[in-house]
């Protein structure tokens, strides 16, 4: 039996390990194309400026090339503008909120308990049907385990980057900070609340 639930759960964690390195790249190609053609549009526009008006052909009238140069430039900006701003949101990207990996680690908890509580009952059903069971009680213990990890790779993420941002000279709220911020905020809704309740009702609360 266990030798079935580990081959499940080696395959399990197999495709999420591919899963997350095609994912991880698609993402990664996907910046570096930004990056890349904000790169090139820029090269193009110093050219421009280089050669000036002139430079565009002798053959052209003065009007004529005047106005390609100056649509070639624009068009040049543009897209470096445009490719620049996509980079940095997809650099910037705040993702999921940690209080929702933390919800999800908390619940992962709670399944692996489940898990653990459905083990012996396993060794009790039929023999024609023990095998579903064991796939059942493999589910659910990949699927606590996959929780869990998500917490622990979104806080081991969230750690990596607040350093990066240190190192780079960004002021990043301590957590202690963080936690005054999410309490005063709470404070005030509840003070917007009661002072909502007691408008719609001025009988009662008076």
């Amino acid at each position: 039996m266990w030798t079935l639930i580990a081959q499940f759960v080696g395959a399990a964690v197999s495709v999420a390990s591919l899963t997350f390195a095609v994912v991880t790249q698609v993402r990664t190609s996907s910046q570096r194309k930004h990056a890349e053609r904000a790169e090139t549009a820029g090269r193009l526009l110093a050219s421009l400026h280089e050669i000036d008006v002139g430079g565009i052909s002798p053959k052209l009238d003065d009007s004529l090339a005047l106005k390609l140069h100056g649509e070639q430039v624009h068009g040049l900006q543009e897209i470096i503008r445009i490719n620049i701003a996509e980079f940095e949101r997809r650099a910037k990207r705040a993702g999921i909120p940690l209080t929702l990996h933390i919800l999800v680690g908390v619940y992962g908890l709670l399944v692996l308990t489940i898990a653990f509580g459905t083990v012996e009952g396993v060794g009790r059903t039929r023999a024609d049907q023990r095998w579903v069971s064991v796939l059942i009680v493999a589910a659910i213990f990949i699927l606590g385990i996959g929780m869990v990890l998500d917490l622990v790779l979104a806080t081991a993420r969230r750690i990596t980057a607040r350093a990066v941002r240190r190192r780079a000279g960004i002021y990043v709220p301590s957590d202690l900070e963080i936690l005054s911020k999410v309490y005063v905020r709470y404070i005030l809704w509840r003070q917007r609340r009661r002072a909502g309740r007691a408008q719609s009702d001025p009988e009662g609360a008076s």
